[in-house]
């Protein structure tokens, strides 16, 4: 699903954890949607500070990065959204909820 909105040029948007729903994705050449993307979720920081890194998985900071994401993060806690391409809008944690929701908005706006 995300590969087909991505392919569609539609915009995209993820908060916290829920950015872990794009590392998976590719686009059409088999290249990961985040490789050189402006993202962020949340950080490893975050996850140490809740003591999350031990029951984790994975540290979706590292995913990220490693999958070639050009990944922003901000102080622990912060509100804080980047946007890639105006399709692609990630949000460091809940307390972007906010923030992250009139971006989605303004980029929705645009694409009328």
């Amino acid at each position: 699903l995300v590969e087909y909105i991505y392919s569609s040029n539609k915009v995209i948007a993820a908060i916290c954890h829920g950015v872990s729903a794009l590392i998976n994705a590719k686009d059409k050449k088999g290249i990961p949607i985040v490789q050189n993307a402006v993202v962020t979720s949340f950080t490893n920081r975050e996850e140490y500070i809740l003591k999350f890194d031990k029951s984790l998985p994975f540290l979706l900071e590292t995913k990220l990065r490693h999958l070639g994401a050009d990944f922003v993060e901000d102080k622990p806690w912060a509100e804080h959204v980047e946007i890639y391409c105006d399709n692609i809008i990630t949000g460091q944690n809940h307390k972007s909820s906010t923030l992250i929701a009139e971006k989605i908005i303004e980029a929705l706006d645009k694409s009328r």
